[in-house]
């Protein structure tokens, strides 16, 4: 019975370890125009996402880019998981950044950072 007890304090508290974890943003290094950029992100509550727009009304939004005014260009709707593969679809030079918020509200953002220009405009 002790063990069983004993057992379920430690589910409990694992459980609250869990769910305390803050998410956090990997900056992507090399994020060059039109080409696949992996975003990675750990921690943070499950994503549930309910619309493709990051607004007081949704604060289940998952990922956004934004430039250097904090301005969002770009949300992105129904991720799971941990990573997610971005086309990259800004031009090169500009500077961004990636907001991410978990089902809780708890936002984590990468730092800013800058465009890689390619000759391959077909995703602009």
């Amino acid at each position: 019975m002790q063990l069983v007890s004993s057992l379920a304090i430690v589910a409990v508290m694992v459980a609250a370890v869990a769910v305390a974890t803050p998410p956090i943003i990997d900056t992507p290094v090399g994020a060059t125009q039109c080409s696949p950029t992996e975003l990675l992100w750990d921690g943070g509550a499950e994503v549930s996402v309910e619309s493709s727009q990051m607004s007081p009304q949704n604060p289940d939004s998952v990922k956004s880019i934004v430039n250097e005014s904090r301005q969002i260009l770009e949300t992105f709707a129904g991720l799971t998981g941990h990573s997610f593969i971005w086309s990259t679809n800004i031009p090169g030079g500009e500077i961004v950044g990636v907001q991410l918020r978990d089902s809780t509200g708890t936002e984590a953002e990468t730092a800013l950072f800058e465009i890689v220009t390619s000759s391959d405009s077909s995703c602009l």
